[in-house]
């Protein structure tokens, strides 16, 4: 917990020194953009919750994870001065493909205020499965309690996060109780 609050005083002071002006950023459209990758090049492993993205003046990026081979990720960079886009597939080595990546981003102007939010939470939110972890470790949940299960069951937030860590504990278990049969 001390260690989650230090990033958050350093993003802060990060953040209160930086310019206030508006910026221009690009947002992925993922169903489109994985709907291409899945139709051009047989992508079937691209799911939204294995993924990771970044962003700087001058690329967009977005990585996805193979859960099931970890040798294998697809990444997909946009350069914007020059508006090429490219997937990078390893696989046993690194392929490059040239896509239409601009297709598959939105323009759009967000204010100072709408920056700081996004790179604060970006950087010091917690992964779902240290969130829930976490939860579970500090504040053991009563669940004989009929009041706190209302509350629970009801929170769309908690409940796509506890699927999301039942299906990577699954996963991993799968692993494990597979091995050696299963190369991790």
């Amino acid at each position: 917990m001390v260690s989650i609050l230090q990033k958050m005083d350093h993003i802060l002071d990060l953040l209160e020194k930086e310019e206030r002006s508006d910026k221009e950023r690009y947002f992925w459209n993922y169903e489109k953009l994985e709907g291409y990758l899945r139709q051009k090049y047989h992508f079937d492993f691209l799911d939204l919750q294995y993924t990771e993205e970044g962003f700087d003046d001058d690329h967009e990026m977005i990585r996805y994870f193979d859960n099931e081979n970890q040798s294998r990720d697809v990444k997909v960079s946009f350069n914007k001065k020059s508006k090429d886009g490219y997937a990078y597939v390893r696989n046993k080595g690194v392929k490059r493909y040239k896509i239409p990546v601009a297709a598959y981003l939105e323009k759009k102007m967000i204010t100072h205020d709408e920056y700081v939010a996004n790179h604060f939470e970006a950087f010091c939110r917690p992964r779902t499965e240290e969130f829930i972890l976490l939860i579970f470790s500090e504040y053991p949940i009563d669940t004989t309690d009929d009041e706190t299960l209302e509350i629970l069951s009801n929170d769309k937030d908690f409940i796509e996060s506890l699927k999301e860590v039942k299906e990577s504990f699954n996963t991993a278990y799968r692993r494990i109780i597979s091995y050696p049969n299963s190369v991790f």
